[in-house]
C-alpha cells in the first residue's frame, strides 16, 4: 500500500512540476524539453492574420493582412465622413528565422523577391501581472546587425517583444497585441503569426 500511496505522490509531483512550464495559452501539457530547448530551432512562418486600424478625429483606417504561407493578401479601408475606399494588395512572402541556445538569432525575409538577412540577440521576459505576462512566455529581440548596418555594446535599444500563445517542438504561435495612443490618434494591432520548425 505503501509503494501504491508513494508511486501515486510521484507522480502527481511529475505533473505539477511539468505542468509548471506550461507558460502560452496553448504550450503542451506535459514535455521534457525546456522553453529555451523548444524555441532554440529553425522556424519558418506558415501562417498569419493580423489587424491593424488608425484612429484619428478625421479618418480611420484599418488594414487587414493574412498569410497562407506563401503570399501575403493585404485589404486596406479608409474611412473619411460618411465615405470609405478600400485597395487590397497580394504579393509572395517568406519568413525564417533560427533561435539559438547562445541568446542570438538570424532570420531571413524575402519580401515580394527583395531578400533581406539581419541577425542580433534574444533574451526570455520577465512575467509581468499588469500585462498578465508570464515569466518565459515572451522573448525580447536586438537587431544587431542587417542589411547595411552593424551594431555593438550593451545598451542597444530593444526592437520587438514577442508573446507566445504556443511553444512546442514543432510549432510556434506569436500574439501581436499593441495599442498607442498620440495625443488622440490610437494605434492598435492584434492578430497571430504561427511557424512551424523546419
Amino acid at each position: 500500500m505503501k509503494k501504491v500511496l508513494s508511486l501515486s505522490m510521484a507522480i502527481v509531483l511529475i505533473a505539477v512540476l511539468f505542468s509548471s512550464c506550461k507558460k502560452g495559452e496553448n504550450d503542451p501539457f506535459l514535455s521534457l524539453k525546456s522553453r529555451t530547448s523548444r524555441l532554440s530551432r529553425e522556424w519558418k512562418m506558415s501562417s498569419a492574420d493580423m489587424t491593424t486600424t488608425y484612429t484619428t478625429s478625421s479618418y480611420t483606417s484599418t488594414t487587414t493582412t493574412s498569410f497562407d504561407g506563401t503570399t501575403i493578401t493585404q485589404t486596406s479601408v479608409y474611412t473619411v465622413g460618411g465615405s470609405s475606399s478600400s485597395n487590397t494588395t497580394t504579393y509572395t512572402f517568406s519568413s525564417e528565422v533560427e533561435f539559438a541556445k547562445d541568446g542570438t538569432f538570424t532570420e531571413t525575409i524575402i519580401d515580394d523577391g527583395d531578400s533581406e538577412t539581419n541577425s542580433g540577440i534574444w533574451s526570455w521576459v520577465y512575467g509581468n501581472e499588469d500585462i498578465d505576462l508570464k515569466n518565459k512566455e515572451a522573448i525580447v529581440l536586438t537587431y544587431t546587425s542587417g542589411d547595411g548596418y552593424t551594431l555593438s555594446g550593451i545598451s542597444l535599444d530593444p526592437d520587438v517583444i514577442y508573446a507566445f500563445e504556443k511553444l512546442s517542438s514543432s510549432e510556434l504561435v506569436i500574439v501581436h497585441d499593441y495599442s498607442a495612443n498620440y495625443d488622440g490618434d490610437v494605434e492598435t494591432t492584434t492578430g497571430t503569426m504561427t511557424f512551424t520548425a523546419k
